[in-house]
Parts: structure tokens; sequence; C-alpha cells
């Protein structure tokens, strides 16, 4: 494909649609804000 990365055809349909449910999520407002996320991840021990 010359995608540029080691993935193979299942690697790459598995990101493509994990992509595809990301944007799904999105679209439908169901996401976390960054700031939020990254007080989460500093706040990990």
């Amino acid at each position: 494909m010359g995608a540029g990365d080691d993935l193979d055809d299942d690697e790459r349909a598995a990101l493509d649609a994990e992509l595809e449910a990301a944007m799904a999520e999105a679209a439908r407002g169901d996401v976390v804000d960054g700031d939020v996320v990254m007080a989460r991840l500093r706040a990990r021990p």
C-alpha cells in the first residue's frame, strides 16, 4: 500500500474500523476534553 508503515491488511482493516468508530463517537459528541485527559494522566502515580 505504500503507507509508510508495517501494517498488514488485517491490521490496517482493524485500524480503519477503530478510526471510523472514533469519528462516529466524536460526531455524537461522545468526547472528553483534552485538558481533562491530561489532568487524569498527570494524577496517576
